[in-house]
């Protein structure tokens, strides 16, 4: 008890004092018989020792309680008859407590949100000095966009979420999110092959290369808008590798140098530019030598651009050359969009 606090009370009908003297039978009896006075330790001596852990109010009352199983947790001695042990009975159970969900919002602290309708959401701001998840499942038909003026990555402000994925998002200690695409469908892929032969006339200017081509049957996220051509249908970037492999002839036997390269179409732009690191030199010295160009080369397309190989003359301008097989494929990962 604090200082200058009676602890006791005297029971004054099971224990009196009387006003004068008192004889040492009373003074035992009376010391016998002091009550605590109100507060946890009276309201602990009242419990008459009923088993089960103690709990006080804070108001000088003092209770006895259990500790019970919850959600997928089992406990044994709960009422202290023992030390307590709290376990794991249902691991399921206790998975599906704590995967807590929300629907079409990411503005909480729900570890998932499940997005079926709506197309741009905010995140909140997260709080330094913890680190957050966040799993954003879009269930919508369409892409949704996932916007914050707090990503980590520098330049990044929005994210956009093909249906069927799930984004998943974790905070720094300085309350910053750092976006990562947990599941991915099937990444996309182009390929195209020559089924029929087809001469380009050299010139000092890049012009494509041609021959009549068709498309695999495989193809996700990609067509053939023309002969030569592996175009991207998706509407997320996506981080392109390309492949060339062809057999080409020259239709002369004079000496010259030809060039080869990739290009990319602009759809936005609408006009195409030239991968230049791809560029190749290759050099005949007479009709008969059958070169084999091999061109690898990686370029960001966004929907509806494409990718085409381009050829030019060095000398001899007006000579034809003339693949004899020729391929292209096209793949890569999807990336997020600033």
């Amino acid at each position: 008890m604090p200082d200058s606090t009676n602890n006791f009370v005297v029971d004054t009908a099971n224990g009196p004092i009387p006003a004068d003297t008192l004889t040492r039978t009373e003074f035992i009896t009376a010391l016998q018989q002091l009550n605590y006075v109100d507060g946890n330790i009276r309201s602990i001596d009242e419990l008459s020792g009923t088993a089960g852990v103690l709990a006080l109010d804070g108001s000088g009352g003092a209770n006895v309680r259990t500790i019970t199983a919850s959600t997928g947790l089992s406990v044994s001695n709960g009422n202290g008859s023992s030390n307590p042990n709290i376990s794991l009975n249902d691991p399921y159970a206790f998975r599906q407590t704590y995967n807590d969900t929300s629907s079409n919002t990411v503005s909480d602290n729900k570890l998932y949100n499940i997005i079926s309708a709506g197309t741009t959401f905010e995140l909140p701001t997260p709080t330094a000095g913890f680190i957050t998840v966040k799993n954003v499942i879009n269930a919508t038909a369409s892409t949704i966009t996932i916007t914050s003026s707090d990503f980590g990555p520098s330049g990044l402000t929005s994210v956009t979420l093909k249906t069927g994925n799930t984004l998943t998002l974790v905070t720094d200690l300085t309350s910053k999110w750092y976006p990562r695409t947990a599941l991915e469908t099937a990444q996309p892929f182009g390929a195209v092959y020559q089924t029929t032969p087809a001469g380009t006339t050299l010139a000092a200017a890049y012009a494509q290369l041609n021959g009549i081509t068709a498309t695999h049957s495989n193809l996700i996220d990609a067509d053939m808008p023309a002969n030569g051509r592996v175009r991207y249908t998706g509407d997320i970037t996506w981080e392109a590798e390309v492949h060339v492999s062809a057999s080409i002839a020259k239709d002369s036997n004079t000496l010259t140098d030809v060039f080869f390269s990739l290009f990319k179409y602009d759809a936005v732009a609408g006009s195409a530019s030239q991968i230049s690191q791809t560029e190749q030199q290759i050099k005949w010295a007479s009709s008969s030598d059958v070169r084999h160009i091999s061109l690898v080369g990686h370029v960001e397309l966004d929907e509806n651009d494409y990718v085409y190989v381009g050829v030019k003359g060095a000398l001899n301008i007006g000579e034809t050359v003339t693949p004899s097989h020729f391929y292209m494929s096209v793949s890569g990962n999807r990336i997020v969009t600033t």
